[in-house]
């Protein structure tokens, strides 16, 4: 859901597909009661086509994702083996 080369967040778009969005065009987040871990948040935005709609977003992709920490381990193309992370 995140895009940590262009720094957007991919969501649903009834008119485009697929709408892609900077955080600054969140309108607002909330957080939704049933879902304890890994936290889900309801994400009102702003969307290129003109309309504003609601999507989901996790914690880690929220929180984390931004931070280019995430719980996905890197995997080098040339060799597409796990690699240890560096400490």
């Amino acid at each position: 859901m995140y895009d940590a080369l262009t720094a957007r967040y991919t969501f649903a778009c009834p008119a485009r597909g697929d709408a892609r969005v900077t955080l600054s065009a969140f309108r607002s987040l909330e957080r939704l009661p049933a879902a304890s871990h890994p936290a889900v948040y309801r994400v009102r935005f702003a969307c290129p086509c003109g309309d504003e709609h609601v999507g989901l977003v996790g914690h880690d992709d929220l929180d984390w994702a931004p931070l280019g920490l995430s719980s996905v381990p890197f995997l080098p193309a040339s060799t597409c083996r796990k690699t240890s992370s560096p400490s």
